[in-house]
């Protein structure tokens, strides 16, 4: 699943936010990229619109 460079960086914002900055900076990209990954997989699986 690919996550835009626009979305992944609105992500960071939000996930620095939520824990802190130095909980941040201990984070590799590629560990961000599978939390938003994630995230967005059960956003999906979740998410049912009725019609």
């Amino acid at each position: 699943m690919l996550i835009s460079e626009k979305h992944l960086s609105d992500f960071k914002v939000l996930l620095k936010d939520k824990i802190g900055e130095e909980e941040f900076n201990k984070l590799s990209e590629q560990d961000i990229l599978d939390s938003a990954t994630k995230l967005l997989t059960l956003v999906k699986i979740v998410y049912q619109p009725t019609n």
